[in-house]
């Protein structure tokens, strides 16, 4: 699914080893876990995960927008390939809602008004968190492959 339900991506890390590859795994899947994602589901090179705004968290969490994601870790020669697939289904839907009852129905807003804040709120998360996920992929990765160079 194309924008703005989803995004795919893919992630390269130079990382030499075959120690590397298990070691980037468990590094993303602990990054996962202090971002309090739910429903984790971890198998030898996939990891499925549930974010959203339903969740005990602050408003900075790096999941809140993501409603799930599927991240696959392959190698190819001196690299490993992350590739993720993130949805944004959820704030869509609550954004959509939120935009349309509350401005719509109880403010009789203007229909520009209600587009540009329908852009404003669900395009800024979705945009900051196509920044900021791989960032926090990234991260692990290289955390990961790291700690299992140093070993």
């Amino acid at each position: 699914m194309p924008f703005p339900i989803s995004s795919n991506r893919t992630l390269e890390i130079h990382a030499p080893g075959e120690a590397c590859l298990p070691a980037i795994e468990a590094a993303v899947k602990e990054a996962l876990i202090e971002a309090k994602a739910e429903d984790l589901s971890v198998k030898p090179g996939e990891i499925c995960f549930r974010g959203g705004m339903f969740r005990l968290v602050n408003g900075h969490n790096q999941l809140l927008a993501i409603s799930a994601g599927k991240i696959c870790f392959t190698r190819q020669g001196a690299l490993v390939l992350i590739r993720y697939r993130i949805s944004f289904v959820q704030m869509m839907i609550v954004v959509t809602a939120m935009v349309g009852l509350v401005f719509g129905c109880f403010a009789h807003a203007p229909y520009e008004f209600l587009v540009s804040g329908w852009l404003w709120i669900f395009g800024g998360n979705y945009f900051s968190t196509l920044y900021r996920f791989p960032r926090l992929l990234r991260a692990a990765a290289e955390k990961g492959r790291d700690e299992a160079s140093t070993v």
